[in-house]
């Protein structure tokens, strides 16, 4: 997961959610829960629901890197950082 201690928040896409179209309510609640506990704690997503679980596989990729890119803007603007203040 993203090397910033401080996240806070992820961006959850609409194509996410796209692809939970048939999940029942309480799969959705869920899944939306395991995918934020991954993306900002790292925790990993597991769930009795195949559906959850099948949905959780597809996103992990995408919430790394979206993490990754994240990492690199802010390795970025502390270069900026240094190089503007010394």
């Amino acid at each position: 997961m993203s090397k910033n201690k401080e996240k806070t928040s992820f961006v959850m896409y609409p194509n996410y959610v796209d692809e939970m179209w048939f999940f029942s309510d309480d799969e959705f609640m869920e899944a939306i829960d395991k995918i934020a506990e991954y993306a900002i704690h790292g925790i990993e997503p597991s769930s009795k629901s195949a559906n959850v679980n099948a949905w959780c596989m597809m996103i992990k990729p995408l919430i790394a890197k979206a993490d990754k890119n994240y990492d690199k803007q802010i390795e970025h603007n502390k270069e900026i950082d240094t190089q503007e203040n010394g």
